[in-house]
């Protein structure tokens, strides 16, 4: 009987272990919020046994680096910036190599003020008049991007006072969304989902952009389906969902 219940506990544990092993999880950039999803869908469809296997937490590039760092177990980590993938690896905190999967680019979105194109986009922002979002500059890659854009235009002096910061890219939407600000400046995927079409979104393609990239954690470097989400994202196929949702397609290294 005692040999019997060793033997059950021990298959037991070991079936633990494998499906723990098989768990995938994810540490995303909030604004891949519309399209992660998708990406997860389309890799279930080519990996049935990893339907209910994967977990995607959203946060700012800042905030899940650091928890990566300080130890929490994800497996892939989808930076809005390449420079936390790199530091990660720099650090002895991932395994492999950094791919830019994409590049983020900005857009100006309203509840209220309708743009007007035959304007430049700083004296259409000016035409607002209430508060204007951005991501955190100091842990939120958008939230530097937005700013960089702000501070380069002749009507910087005219709006500096009117910022008001939110955690990440995807809380930009929300402040706008629930009136605490009139305008967003965030990144460019997010408005091209439809819950932000009711509205009104000005594209601005010659504002600077930002290489997106992942990385497989130490946490994920034996874990099969980390690796197979990652050959995903790297194909033809996860490439063109990303263009699709509304990023630039990565920029090649000189």
């Amino acid at each position: 009987m005692r040999r019997l219940i060793f033997v059950l506990c021990s298959t037991l544990c070991l079936a633990l272990s494998y499906a723990q092993a098989e768990e995938l999880r994810i540490a995303s950039a909030s604004d891949l919020r519309w399209v992660m999803p998708t990406l997860v869908d389309e890799f279930v469809q080519q990996n049935p046994s990893a339907s209910g296997r994967v977990q995607v937490v959203y946060g700012s590039s800042g905030r899940l680096f650091g928890q990566i760092q300080n130890g929490a177990p994800f497996h892939i980590f989808f930076a809005a910036d390449e420079s936390f993938p790199v530091a990660l690896v720099e650090g002895g905190g991932a395994n492999g190599e950094v791919f830019a999967y994409a590049q983020g680019g900005l857009a100006l979105w309203s509840r209220r003020q309708a743009w007007d194109s035959d304007l430049e986009p700083g004296a259409d922002l000016l035409r607002s008049r209430g508060r204007i979002a951005i991501a955190n500059p100091q842990h939120a890659p958008y939230g530097r991007l937005a700013l960089a854009w702000l501070q380069s235009l002749a009507e910087w002096p005219q709006l500096e006072n009117r910022l008001v910061y939110a955690e990440s890219a995807a809380q930009t939407a929300h402040f706008v969304r629930s009136g605490s600000a009139e305008v967003g400046v965030l990144a460019k995927a997010l408005t091209e989902h439809n819950e932000m079409q009711h509205g009104h979104i000005r594209q601005l393609p010659d504002a600077p952009k930002v290489q997106q990239a992942m990385v497989i954690t130490q946490a994920g470097a034996d874990n099969e389906l980390a690796h197979l989400f990652y050959a995903f994202i790297a194909s033809e196929q996860g490439q063109a969902i990303f263009v699709d949702a509304g990023f630039y397609p990565h920029k090649e290294p000189e």
